[in-house]
This record gives C-alpha cells, sequence and structure tokens, in this order.
C-alpha cells in the first residue's frame, strides 16, 4: 500500500477501553489511506483478533509481561520488519519505548488513556517517563484532566500535548442491527433491565452498582440487573449480591462482544466510575440514546457533561445508593424526561465525538509529526 504506514501498540489484544479505542481509531482512518499495523505486545484477545479478520495485519510478540528482556530485540525487529512512517503507543512499556531510541527518525506518538495519580506505583511510572518519556514527539492526552495531569505529576510541558478525545463512529453504531433480545435470559419478559458495563475491579465502584440495585429492588419488583464485564472482584461481588439479597435479580454476562446490542436493550444504564479520563462507555451510551444515571467520576466526564445544553441524563455529585436508586426509579416512571436527555446526548456525542472528526485530528498530527522528523530511515 502507498498510504502511510502506522503501527500501533497495544500490551494486550482484549475487550478493555484502550483496546476498542484504538479498534475503532483505525477503522475511522480507514478512508484517509492510513496502513495500519497492530503490534500486541502479550497476549492477543478479542479486539485484535476482530482487527484482524478486518484486514489489518497484527503481529503479536507473545512477551509474559511488560518487562520481559526479549521484547527489546523482538520489538526492534517488528520495526524493521514493519517499516512504519509513524509509532502509535496507547500504553507505555519501557523495552518497546527503548527500542525507539534506535530509530530516531521514526515519530512516536502517545495516547495516555490512564489516570496518573491513581497509577499502582506512581514513583515506577515517574521513572519509565524520565527514562523514555522525552524519546515521544506528540503526546496525546484524552481529556484536559489527563493532560493536567501529566503536567503536575510528571513535569510533562503542555506544548508538547494535543488534547485528543475518544471517538465513536456514530452513523455505525445507530446503523447496526441488534444481534439478540433486550432482555438477559433469566429476567422475564416485562422485566425493567438496569445495565452497567466494565470490568469488574475497584476503579468502576460495583459495590455502590449492587447497593442501588438493592434500594431500587425494594421500590419495584419489575427490575432487573445485568453486569457485563469479568475481572478479579467476579467473586467478592457474587458474594455481595448474596448477602444484599438481591442474587436473583443479577445477571452476570462476562465480557461480550455484542456490549452496544445490550447497551442499546437497558432501559437505564448505571455509572458509577470513581474516575474515568474519558469514558468510551458513556459516550456509547449517549449515542445509542439510552437513558443514564450514575455519579461524576474524577477525570474527563465533567468535560463531556459542559458541552451539554441540558442534562443528558442524571449526574449526581454525592456518591450514596440511595439517591442513585431514586434517580433510576424517576427516569423509569417518566420515559418523557429520559428521552429529551437521550437526545441531548446524542447531540453532544454527534457533534464534539464523531470519530471522522477524531480520525481528521490525528491524522493531521500524525503529517505534522512527520514533517518535523523528515522521512523515517531504517
Amino acid at each position: 500500500m502507498g498510504g502511510l504506514r502506522v503501527l500501533y501498540v497495544l500490551g494486550h489484544g482484549g475487550l478493555g477501553g484502550i483496546e476498542r479505542h484504538v479498534q475503532a481509531l483505525v477503522r475511522g482512518l480507514s478512508p484517509t489511506g492510513i496502513d495500519a499495523h497492530l503490534c500486541v505486545l502479550m497476549q492477543p484477545g478479542e479486539v485484535s483478533e476482530a482487527m484482524k479478520r478486518e484486514g489489518v495485519p497484527v503481529h503479536v510478540l507473545g512477551a509474559r509481561h511488560g518487562h520481559a528482556p526479549g521484547l527489546l530485540s523482538l520489538f526492534c525487529r517488528l520495526l524493521r520488519d514493519v517499516r512504519p512512517d509513524i509509532v502509535h503507543f496507547h500504553e507505555l512499556h519501557f523495552l518497546p519505548a527503548l527500542a525507539m531510541r534506535l530509530f530516531p527518525h521514526i515519530p512516536l506518538i502517545y495516547s495516555e488513556h490512564c489516570s496518573i495519580p491513581d497509577a499502582p506505583n506512581l514513583s515506577a511510572t515517574r521513572a519509565l517517563w524520565a527514562a523514555v518519556g522525552h524519546r515521544i514527539d506528540r503526546i496525546l492526552p484524552v481529556s484536559r484532566y489527563t493532560g493536567r495531569m501529566l503536567t503536575e505529576y510528571l513535569g510533562v510541558s503542555a506544548g508538547r500535548m494535543t488534547v485528543v478525545y475518544n471517538g465513536l463512529d456514530v452513523e455505525g453504531l445507530n446503523a447496526k442491527r441488534p444481534s439478540g433480545g433486550r432482555v438477559p435470559r433469566g429476567a422475564g419478559e416485562g422485566a425493567r433491565v438496569v445495565g452497567g458495563v466494565g470490568r469488574l475491579a475497584a476503579q468502576k465502584d460495583w459495590k455502590v452498582f449492587l447497593e442501588a440495585a438493592k434500594c431500587l429492588s425494594l421500590m419495584r419488583g419489575d427490575v432487573q440487573f445485568a453486569i457485563v464485564g469479568d475481572g478479579p472482584l467476579r467473586r467478592p461481588l457474587e458474594q455481595t449480591a448474596n448477602r444484599l439479597g438481591i442474587a436473583d435479580r443479577i445477571h452476570w454476562l462476562g465480557f461480550r462482544e455484542d456490549t452496544s446490542d445490550l447497551l442499546r436493550g437497558f432501559d437505564v444504564f448505571l455509572f458509577t466510575s470513581m474516575h474515568e479520563e474519558l469514558p468510551t462507555t458513556l459516550l456509547e451510551v449517549f449515542a445509542l440514546r439510552t437513558p443514564v444515571a450514575g455519579f461524576v467520576p474524577k477525570g474527563g466526564t465533567s468535560e463531556i457533561l459542559e458541552l451539554c445544553n441540558s442534562p443528558p441524563g442524571v449526574f449526581l455529585e454525592q456518591r450514596s445508593p440511595r439517591p442513585l436508586a431514586n434517580a433510576v426509579n424517576d427516569l423509569l416512571n417518566d420515559p418523557r424526561r429520559a428521552d429529551a436527555m437521550t437526545e441531548e446526548g446524542f447531540r453532544v456525542v454527534r457533534e464534539h465525538f464523531n470519530m471522522r472528526a477524531i480520525a481528521a485530528q490525528v491524522k493531521g498530527i500524525y503529517d505534522a509529526s512527520l514533517n518535523g522528523k523528515g522521512a523515517a530511515s531504517l
């Protein structure tokens, strides 16, 4: 192919938010002639396999972890084989970033999706950036908040950053036909389905989700709850549901490739995250016109809400399960109000987070970075 060749780098290829963003970005850039390749440093998964089926060359290095000694030579070999014009990291790993120092003429772009203050080991993160951060030619935080945290915690100059929001293929998402029924198996016909999507980890605060589910269950007998995702807290959360006496109302759906279909079928989406740099799932909920109730987490969610002319859902400042349950109950009882909110959410996503515009912005960053470096030389 004669287009600009970009190598996208991920740690894993599974169904995480970062992986789904890369898949959507590659799709969005396809009309521009980008020749996209995907490198998975460790294990492949649903997203990398889907991208392979869509015709994207996928290179799995198969490292056991991000610090595996062989990763340096494997990544160098991949760079020589693929000969990319640009390398775009979506997770920062030391050895692949170190390898880029051996190829100084290839522009390195890095998208920051993660919460710097909430990094598992902030000292290690600072050491990583001190060692390889200067090699990055352009840093793309996914929200203004993320950019401020990069400056505050890591000393990254604002002049090196361009905020690039996560985007969605709004038209494609709404053109897709649902593949299955709207009610989870076992929920029963006529049930009102309240659902959540995400990794079963502390960041998502599934405990308050279950506590709100308990409160809502006491208010009405027609409600069932769907939890889409998996993770290390699956067993403790199941135990919490048992203790609260709502185990028969909770449907644990695990990781699903038909997440959009499920979101479309929810009567209300419950958004309980404690921090989100820029919540792609919330944007997807808006794009699908699904009513939403939840909290305003730390991170870039407030930047989305600032773009709204009227409330796109019910968002509470105080993290308490009973007010959240009341909000959900009100939405279920007042579909006209819920519909008005969903229309505003849809407008904001269509006008500000449409992948066509995001892809054009990224393509402009690629072109500017390549012009600044000159032609890549391997």
